[in-house]
Formats: C-alpha cells, sequence, structure tokens
C-alpha cells in the first residue's frame, strides 16, 4: 500500500482539482492516448480510499480513438475487480466518451446535456495498400463499437439490442446527437438526473 501511495501522490500533488479522494474520476476535454495513465492512476487514487462505486465524470467531445479503447480496457479490468463506474454526462459525452459512457455500469444524464455518436473516421496517408489497411481497421472499429451499444442497451425495444441496429447509425458516420430524453428511450443512459 505505501508503494501505491507514493505512486499516487507523485502524479496527483500538482493536480488539486482531482477528487478520486471522493470515489470520483474525470474525463475532461479531448481523449489522448496518453490519458490511459492519469485515468489508471485516478482509479488506483480512489481505490485507495475505500471507493468501489466509482463516478466517473464525464466533459468530453471525443478524441483519439485507440486513448479512448485503451480507458475501456482498463475500466473492464477494474469491473472483474469489483469495481462499478457511474458515468456522469456533465455537459456531453461525444464520440469515444460516448462509448466510454456504454462501458459504465450505470449512466447518467442531466436535463441539458447531449450525447453523440458517429461511425468510425480518419485519414490516411501513402498509397493503396496504406487506404486499404486503415479501412479494414475502421471496419472492426464500426463492428466493435455497435456491439458495445447494443450489449449495454438497456431500451425496452428490442431493436436497440441488436448490432445491426446500431451498425446502420453508425455506418453512416453522420454525428447523431441525443438529448437526455432520446438517450433514455433508445437505452443509452440509465437515468437522468435534474
Amino acid at each position: 500500500m505505501k508503494d501505491l501511495e507514493l505512486d499516487v501522490k507523485l502524479k496527483f500533488e500538482f493536480k488539486d482539482y482531482i477528487s478520486g479522494k471522493n470515489g470520483e474520476v474525470e474525463i475532461c476535454d479531448e481523449i489522448f492516448g496518453n490519458e490511459i495513465s492519469y485515468f489508471r492512476a485516478q482509479v488506483k487514487y480512489a481505490i485507495y480510499y475505500g471507493h468501489k462505486d466509482i463516478k466517473l465524470n464525464i466533459s468530453s467531445p471525443g478524441g483519439e480513438v485507440y486513448g479512448g479503447l485503451a480507458i475501456i480496457r482498463a475500466m473492464k479490468e477494474f469491473q472483474k475487480q469489483g469495481i462499478r463506474f457511474i458515468g456522469n454526462v456533465q455537459g456531453y459525452a461525444m464520440s469515444i466518451a460516448f462509448m466510454i459512457l456504454q462501458c459504465c455500469d450505470e449512466r447518467i444524464m442531466g436535463k441539458y446535456d447531449v450525447l453523440m455518436c458517429h461511425g468510425a473516421s480518419g485519414f490516411s496517408i501513402g498509397d493503396k495498400k496504406d487506404i486499404d489497411s486503415q479501412k479494414k481497421i475502421m471496419d472492426k472499429f464500426q463492428v466493435d463499437f455497435s456491439e458495445i451499444i447494443a450489449i449495454e442497451n438497456t431500451s425496452e425495444d428490442p431493436i436497440h439490442h441488436t448490432k445491426e441496429f446500431w451498425a446502420s447509425i453508425l455506418d453512416e458516420s453522420t454525428p447523431q446527437y441525443y438529448d437526455c430524453k432520446e438517450a433514455l428511450e433508445l437505452g443509452l443512459i440509465d437515468r437522468i438526473e435534474e
């Protein structure tokens, strides 16, 4: 425990806004590949102080897919250890931040918050083989994201529990915005908080 305490102390001394001690973890602003060590440290900090239900405050336009996937993987590892994540949208959860929210054990939005999902996007530089390679990974993301949304869905309509329904939405790649009532009806959140 001493090593964890020192590790956490070193990472958080300069971040006096961290509220992990109160069982809260923040995902704010754009998500980049280097977010994972910061995310893990925040969660470990909360666990160190005895929290098993961690409130994950999300206020993000999204960012790099790989950085978001690393956070999702870390969440799954913590969940296997009995940690629960309560996703709490604060303003907006878009793109890969939307996917992170979907992986929470409980998902909450406020009256004025917004969700946004869209299909995988990116850019490629190089020859035809580079572009084909990029398309292959983007197709994989479409399948994976459709599956995550379908599995985590809590809608009463069985169609919302199918990968095909969400794949058709993500395939279009046009950003899809949802207010709290739409999100609840579509099974993308569990409750609305005033």
